[in-house]
């Protein structure tokens, strides 16, 4: 039973750092989206990208994903 619960905190924990690498890529899509952008058109759809992307890395962690799966900057 214990072997159970250390799973599903390992898989809470892989989730967590899923969505905070998903936050940190989708803010600098959402970037670099918005500063290569011509037309409103575009600017209007990279503002959710930017929007959610901010609230993933609010929720989940600036540095969780980076530390979980052993990314270096």
């Amino acid at each position: 039973m214990i072997d159970y619960f250390d799973r599903v905190g390992d898989a809470i924990a892989f989730i967590i750092a899923l969505g905070s690498i998903l936050g940190l890529l989708g803010l600098i899509f959402g970037v670099l989206i918005l500063l290569f952008s011509r037309s409103h058109g575009r600017i209007r759809y990279s503002m959710p990208i930017i929007i959610i992307s901010g609230l993933l890395l609010l929720i989940c962690g600036w540095s969780t994903g980076l530390r979980y799966f052993h990314i270096r900057i």
